[in-house]
């Protein structure tokens, strides 16, 4: 198929798949700040995330942009 430049509704669609992946994934971190913020520890808030604690321990010391 040749692009041409113009969006059609499969490139609508991904667009529209994105800006909701981005909402769900601000909406995540945001729990997760608020459950360490609680006092949750990075191995439950892990578990249920489905993320590694180390990972979460990251967010917890802001040394990831997410």
């Amino acid at each position: 198929m040749e692009d041409t430049g113009e969006p059609d509704e499969l490139d609508l669609r991904i667009e529209r798949a994105r800006k909701r992946l981005d909402t769900a994934h601000a909406d995540l971190m945001a729990a997760i700040r608020e459950a360490l913020g609680a006092g949750r520890g990075p191995s439950r808030i892990a578990r249920h995330a489905g993320w590694t604690k180390e990972y979460v321990a990251k967010i917890r010391d802001g040394k990831t942009r997410a």
